[in-house]
């Protein structure tokens, strides 16, 4: 249930929006691009008191219809001008603001949820996660994705992070070469690893039904233990018959945005587990209900990511420390695959694990001065 305490409620007196490149150790290849450098949107609120809270929203090429750009744009010349000068008792009432405002777009909105929940929860000296109900748990397990695109870099790379423990769960994005060659791949990292680490694939949406059907049962004999939205968002039916017929878990992920698009999976069992993002999901509130609606009717979840630096991966892993059913860990790699942090005190991974920063606000803090070199100038 919501803190939604009176105390400390806050008033919007400025919002800033600013775009950031952040660079990568190697190129991040996913089936839809391959990502060299990460963009997001960074926004600032403060309040009439001078305090601040920080947001993020970030975006991959060719994920959804929203980009870094609209993103920016939305929030700085649509959402601004109506919120300065308001004041909300939570995030589900920002939220019902800004739908108000503008329909759809729900990175742009959960960039602005996040910043004014950090804000917030810092005026009511408590973290985001107390500001939802309280966390579950202080650590999360990791997943780190293999985006390398060619088995040995794979292979080495998982190997260099077993080594240190800091992830035991790899996935493998497939689905931009026939699916032979992927098959091929996949078996070639499972024979190296597969013994000491659990593998999963993302197909990014790249299969049609047959193909899926086709070839699903070949991956789960490799020894992969989920397949995740392998067909198009809107073949729902298709992903019905998957999570029935292919011997292995399904997991859904771009065609769950909404609280009516869970009630629909849910209704039609298209998957046997849920990639949810806050981002995708509209912000910090909205993903927590949509969560206790898959906890609900027994579908595990998994904590997606966007490849958010440290600011977004500290309160993303806030919501998802409390959920209940959070039992195929999460994915916010992102600041360990970046060459370069914003914040003073960036998120931690130890023994296979992410180290939640309960608090206050998000748990981390900006370096105003490394955020500026890093801010697109035009």
């Amino acid at each position: 249930m919501l803190n939604q305490s009176p105390q400390a409620s806050v008033t919007i007196a400025d919002i800033e929006v600013r775009i950031v490149d952040i660079p990568l150790l190697r190129p991040h290849k996913l089936a839809m691009a391959t990502i060299s450098c990460q963009t997001n949107v960074v926004v600032r609120i403060k309040d009439q008191d001078g305090r601040e809270g920080w947001g993020e929203a970030a975006a991959i090429p060719h994920y959804g219809v929203e980009t870094v750009e609209t993103i920016s744009c939305v929030i700085g010349k649509i959402l601004v001008p109506d919120l300065i000068g308001k004041s909300f008792s939570g995030g589900r009432n920002i939220c019902q603001f800004m739908d108000k405002v503008l329909h759809g777009h729900p990175y742009a909105k959960s960039a602005v949820e996040l910043a004014y929940l950090d804000l917030l929860s810092r005026a009511r000296a408590q973290s985001i996660a107390e500001y939802l109900g309280g966390p579950e748990r202080d650590r999360l397990p990791s997943l780190w994705v293999l985006g390398n695109g060619i088995a040995e870099k794979d292979i080495a790379e998982a190997e260099h992070l077993l080594h240190n423990r800091l992830f035991q769960c790899f996935l493998l994005k497939i689905g931009a070469s026939h699916p032979d060659a992927d098959i091929a791949r996949v078996r070639q990292v499972a024979d190296a690893i597969g013994d000491r680490a659990e593998l999963r694939v993302d197909v990014n949406q790249k299969w049609d039904e047959v193909t899926a059907l086709h070839n699903a049962p070949k991956l789960f004999d490799a020894g992969i233990s989920v397949i995740e939205q392998p067909v198009p968002r809107s073949d729902v039916a298709a992903m019905s018959t998957l999570t029935a017929q292919s011997g292995g878990r399904i997991m859904a992920d771009e065609p769950v945005e909404t609280m009516t698009d869970a009630l629909k999976f849910i209704g039609s069992r298209a998957c046997s587990a849920v990639s949810l993002k806050v981002g995708k999901n509209g912000g910090a509130v909205r993903t927590a209900e949509i969560a206790a609606v898959f906890a609900g009717a027994r579908i595990p979840i998994f904590g997606g990511t966007m490849l958010e630096s440290s600011l977004g991966v500290a309160a993303h892993s806030q919501v998802f420390s409390t959920f209940e059913n959070l039992d195929f860990g999460q994915q916010l790699f992102g600041p360990k695959l970046m060459a370069a942090e914003f914040v003073k005190n960036p998120v931690r991974f130890e023994e296979f694990n992410l180290i939640v920063p309960l608090g206050p606000g998000s748990g981390v803090d900006i370096d105003l001065d490394i955020l500026r070199d890093m801010t697109r100038k035009n």
